[in-house]
């Protein structure tokens, strides 16, 4: 193999498939990425086994073939060239010779045909998504998700494809986040599949490097793809069955309070810094048209905020984590923050006022 591309080209490719890569002592070959030169196209790719990234680079091929190469040397060597370089690199006995303007180097490679496959998903479950929609909205979710591996479920993000939607939700059990994302098309069969946290992390940041307005998503059992032309993502989906989390979104409330979202975060925030470590507890007192903030720790001080609301219903008391109440607050795109409350103890939901696109959910902590 020989091809010849510009460094800003290589780079580019590089970063969107070696941080997929890492320390893999079991399969060490996972440390490195494929590169191909077949058919008149360049393309990179690697592998963690639970997901794959390809990308396709411009350059010119010489000579074709495949190899693959340790993804960290090769990623920290060509970032120190300079952008406007042409690099070659040829396959020999064993090696990659890199040569740009003087730099050469010789790095170990192994058999490409050691490398694992990844999976084609050929699916018929096409949906073209914007790509803003679908950053924006696994953003506003993600951070629910649970880390605890005896229900595997939890562990991913929800979507969930129904009418003329696609509903993103995440859930740890002590706080829930959806968000709804607009399709072009209706959807024909109802449908919910579970995605790992690690791949919808991985697709933020390719979407991150990425131009395209949109993008097509497309499924099959086990598997599911993200096709950014340039790129594409497949990562394995989750077995089981998510929770029918709706079941616990109250119908009624019996205090809706409306309070400005930037006002109520700082409070928040200098709330926190008199909260007790390992509870990170937050009293909001909701008492007539005003909601007093307050936090106590014993060895730090207290504090007392209070900030005008629109108030429908009785007086509570209600205590939060504050960590779980910034993360949906800071999700909320809007001037004004709906809260609507039952008791004290039974879950809490706070929403825009302006849309109903997000929904957050908190349970309280007891008193």
């Amino acid at each position: 193999m020989k091809i010849i591309c510009k460094q800003e080209n290589l780079i580019l490719g590089l970063l969107r498939v070696s941080h997929l890569t890492g320390r893999n002592f079991n399969l060490p070959i996972l440390n490195n990425i494929l590169i191909k030169a077949e058919n008149g196209v360049i393309e990179l790719s690697a592998t963690n086994l639970e997901m794959g990234v390809k990308t396709i680079i411009r350059g010119k091929i010489e000579q074709c073939g495949k190899v693959t190469i340790p993804a960290k040397i090769i990623t920290d060597y060509i970032s120190l060239i300079n952008g406007d370089k042409n690099i070659s690199l040829e396959t020999q006995e064993g090696e990659v010779i890199i040569n740009s303007d003087g730099w050469q180097t010789k790095i170990k490679t192994n058999p490409a045909e050691d490398y694992p496959l990844i999976p084609e998903v050929k699916g018929l479950k096409k949906y073209p998504i914007k790509t803003i929609d679908l950053k924006n909205s696994l953003n506003s979710v993600m951070f629910a998700t649970s880390y605890n591996e005896t229900k595997p479920e939890l562990t991913g993000v929800l979507f969930w494809f129904k009418d003329k939607s696609l509903i993103l939700a995440a859930t740890n059990s002590y706080r829930l986040a959806e968000k709804k994302i607009e399709l072009e098309q209706e959807v024909k069969i109802e449908e919910k599949i579970i995605i790992p946290l690690k791949s919808t992390q991985e697709l933020v940041r390719i979407i991150n490097d990425t131009t395209k307005e949109y993008f097509i998503l497309d499924f099959e059992e086990n598997q599911i793809k993200f096709d950014f032309e340039e790129t594409i993502i497949i990562s394995r989906l989750i077995e089981g069955e998510y929770p029918d989390y709706q079941q616990i979104i109250p119908r009624e409330f019996g205090i809706e309070i409306e309070i400005d979202n930037t006002e109520l975060i700082k409070a928040i925030k200098a709330a926190s810094l008199f909260t007790k470590s390992g509870i990170f507890d937050v009293t909001l007192e909701f008492i007539k048209n005003v909601v007093i903030v307050r936090s106590i720790n014993s060895q730090l001080g207290e504090n007392i905020i209070k900030i005008n609301i629109n108030h429908t219903g009785s007086d509570e008391t209600v205590i939060f984590n504050y960590k779980f109440l910034l993360d949906g607050l800071n999700n909320i795109n809007s001037l004004k923050t709906k809260i609507l409350i039952n008791s004290p103890i039974n879950p809490i939901v706070f929403k825009s006022t302006t849309n109903d696109n997000f929904m957050y959910l908190v349970m309280p902590i007891r008193q």
